[in-house]
């Protein structure tokens, strides 16, 4: 987890003894542990101890992975493997010692978008692929293979490292990856992977990988370009352009063996990698892939010049890796999604200190140890020390344009694509769990990042903060729905309490402002030239708020049309292209770039800032009493917006005073369909079948179970309650641009009622719904 609560720090000081060990130094420090140059005293030689750091709450099965991440390295036996030589406890310190390995990764090759010569990455692919036979014979899947995975050690060998995502295929080990879980670096995912189907990762996942650094070598440029959510997409959906029309070097046979190890479906790729090393061998000893095919069909046993084609193959390795070893060893270009760290580490958590050591002043040396620590979502983690002249720098950095972040800052990642260097780095997403301190920090990363402010204030005075891309669990567990439903005690209720499950996996890739507060009866009155709210001087429960200033309060009596018809009038009010055109009951989507309503996604995500209790607050009354409007404190009303704690977000009254409609359709069923894949951008649209519209929150009438953070509840788009708000939301990217418009044409909805219409004293249009709880 990119933020993660650490349990403790285990300090090793230099020259002090651990066990068998002699400590030298400290190599580095990230997330997932500390890594030591040691001493082994029995055998006398130099070890690297991998010291982890686990969490407060999965200390037991952090522990489990770390003991089976040891033992999946510990079966193979490679000369292009790393091995792990010790796994055990001293003193109630777990470690691992590992093969010390120096050198410089795979990824240090790529920069500038430098291409090589076919038979040159035929030679290495060759050699990995090797090496992956092994580790897949002895059941170990590697799942994050990319050239920053990829050492060279000093001796020109390419070094697998990393294995902390391996996954032993046995049927009687329990796997600690969960399911729907995307695993991996982007860039390099299969299918498979992109789609969370853990059931179907395998060593052809590892081969498609290897398939993605072949094409990289031969091109200079990965095969799918554009934002984390475009990438994976593509890696679905599209076929990468053919290398040959990216380097006219690439010959057919090459460019073949290539593709077929990329293909999407599994059935079509290498079925071992030793298969991948037989072609490989087969193109270096001269084979072509004869005019007119376009089916692979080159010989997978060794030809009549195969032993002495293999001394040339070896020969080409060398020359390669020679070539790249004194190649100039300029700044690298800033970390992506599918690149290594710059030279200076671009970290990923908000403890991570490199010490920098000396060995030669013209070329630069990397040291890099196996540093996975298990699950790694979405972005593979490495502890990578960069050895060159200089004093310790306690600072990790980032460097971005010429100016270096501290990691809490940096949250470093970037946007898929070529390996050309860039002057900006975008963070990292925000996986939770996190803590309030790294929300902050992740808004004012991306604000850096994008050049607008954490919070923003509009032409009428709303203000808005800005809320990271990132990853959360969406929705209910099982004993969630069930204690929801015993709350209730309304069987006609199941319907929505159960549509919270399942808990799902959720991936949002583009940065958003939300509203502080909900939309106010003064900002409403605005936009739209009237208050049509219950709680005012002039509504239905004026009684409820005599003497009071209901400017502030949240408007209610709107339906969702009314919230689209503010959300268009306030984007034309700032000469912004509206996200939709409404004519009655027809409501078109354009392409636009002002304001509209969240999806269910991102107000959910936007509400839990991180936190994963029922609500953002706590799991109590008291918690949820401090930050939020219901039955217990409201008075029977509602009150004057931002008045209790904010989320760590900074947003306000997610939990209560009005719920909040959505864009979203009501689907009952929407959530299971990402059962087994993690669902990216989702929103549920409309159709004939699912035409009411879902809000969120809480109400200053709920329960306090009702004001949960996963509640979800929907009504017909005409229907209007004075328990029902709006929240809006601005693109984070529509300060700095405009997008064109494009119309779409959206299903008609019908206005009918779902709930029964209640006459009240005063106020003949509020609609009166049951409590959801007690």
């Amino acid at each position: 987890r990119t933020f993660a609560p650490f349990r403790h720090q285990v300090e090793l000081t230099a020259g002090s003894r651990f066990g068998r060990y002699k400590v030298k130094r400290e190599l580095g420090r990230g997330a997932m542990g500390a890594v030591y140059l040691a001493l082994d005293a029995q055998l006398d030689r130099e070890v690297a101890i991998k010291i982890p750091t686990f969490e407060r709450e999965n200390i037991a099965e952090d522990v489990e992975r770390f003991y089976r991440e040891a033992r999946a390295m510990a079966t193979l036996s490679h000369p292009n493997l790393c091995p792990v030589y010790d796994v055990g406890e001293i003193d109630g310190i777990h470690y691992l010692t590992m093969q010390f390995v120096e050198g410089r990764p795979l990824s240090d090759f790529l920069k500038g978008g430098r291409s090589h010569p076919p038979k040159q990455v035929a030679a290495v692919i060759r050699k990995l692929s090797l090496a992956l036979e092994e580790a897949h014979h002895a059941g170990v899947i590697h799942r994050d293979l990319k050239p920053a995975n990829i050492m060279l050690n000093q001796r020109n060998e390419p070094i697998i490292m990393d294995f902390g995502l391996a996954q032993r295929r046995k049927e009687n080990e329990t796997t600690l990856t969960q399911t729907g879980q995307v695993m991996g670096t982007p860039a390099y995912m299969s299918p498979e992977q992109v789609r969370g189907r853990q059931d179907t990762i395998g060593p052809p996942s590892d081969i498609y990988a290897l398939g993605v650094i072949c094409y990289q070598l031969l091109t200079g440029k990965l095969p799918f370009a554009g934002s984390l959510g475009e990438v994976m997409a593509a890696i679905l959906t599209e076929e990468p352009p053919p290398p040959s029309k990216l380097n006219p070097q690439v010959d057919r046979t090459i460019e073949a063996i290539c593709l077929k190890a990329m293909a999407k479906q599994i059935g079509r790729r290498y079925a071992s990698a030793a298969d991948l090393a037989k072609s490989l061998r087969g193109y270096l000893s001269g084979e072509r892939l004869p005019e007119g095919d376009t089916q692979l069909t080159l010989s997978e046993a060794p030809s009549s010049g195969s032993v002495n084609s293999t001394g040339k193959e070896m020969a080409l390795a060398e020359d390669f890796f020679a070539d790249l070893i004194v190649e100039d060893a300029g700044t690298i270009a800033p970390s992506t999604l599918g690149s290594s760290p710059p030279k200076t580490m671009t970290a990923l958590s908000s403890a991570t200190t490199p010490r920098k050591t000396s060995r030669s002043k013209q070329t630069p040396t990397w040291v890099w140890i196996a540093g996975g620590s298990g699950v790694l979502l979405l972005l593979g983690i490495l502890i990578a020390i960069f050895a060159n002249n200089g004093s310790n720098d306690d600072r990790v950095a980032g460097r971005t344009g010429g100016t270096t972040k501290t990691a809490r800052e940096a949250l470093a990642s970037g946007t898929t694509g070529s390996s050309e260097p860039t002057n900006e780095s975008a963070p990292l997403a925000a996986a939770a769990p996190f803590t309030a301190s790294q929300a902050v920090a992740s808004q004012e990363a991306w604000a850096r990042h994008l050049g607008i402010p954490v919070e923003y204030t509009n032409s009428i005075g709303m203000k808005f903060r800005l809320i990271p891309p990132g990853e959360f669990l969406m929705g209910s567990a099982s004993e969630e729905i069930e204690a929801a439903l015993k709350a209730v005690g309304f069987e006609n209720w199941r319907e929505y309490v159960e549509s919270e499950a399942p808990r799902h996996k959720v991936i949002l890739t583009k940065p958003i402002y939300v509203g502080v507060t909900e939309v106010t009866q003064l900002q409403y009155e605005q936009v739209m030239g009237s208050n049509p709210s219950y709680f005012s001087a002039t509504g239905g429960g004026k009684g409820a708020v005599v003497g009071l200033q209901t400017g502030m309060h949240p408007v209610e009596l709107v339906s969702w049309y009314d919230a689209v018809d503010f959300c268009v009038k306030l984007s034309q009010r700032e000469s912004r292209r509206p996200f939709h055109l409404r004519s009655g009951d027809t409501v078109t989507a354009l392409a636009g770039d002002g304001y509209r309503l969240p999806t269910e996604a991102e107000w959910e995500y936007a509400c839990r800032a991180g936190t994963t209790t029922r609500a953002w607050s706590g799991d109590t009354n008291p918690d949820l009493s401090r930050t939020a409007w219901f039955d217990s404190n409201s008075g029977a009303r509602t009150h004057a917006v931002g008045e209790l704690a904010a989320n760590p977000f900074g947003l306000s009254d997610v939990h209560g005073n009005v719920w909040e409609w959505v864009q979203d359709s009501w689907d009952p069923s929407f959530y299971k369909q990402f059962q087994e894949t993690a669902a990216i951008d989702p929103v549920s649209p409309p159709s004939d079948e699912h035409n009411r519209r879902v809000f969120r929150g809480g109400n200053w009438n709920s329960s306090s179970f009702d004001c949960r953070s996963s509640f979800r509840l929907a009504l017909s788009p005409a229907s209007r309650t004075n328990y029902v708000g709006i929240r809006v939301v601005l693109p984070a990217e529509n300060l700095k641009s405009a997008t064109s418009i494009r119309p779409v044409t959206l299903s008609r909805w019908s206005s009918r009622t779902e709930f029964s219409r209640h006459s009240q004293k005063n106020h003949p249009n509020t609609l009166c719904l049951p409590r959801l709880g007690t």
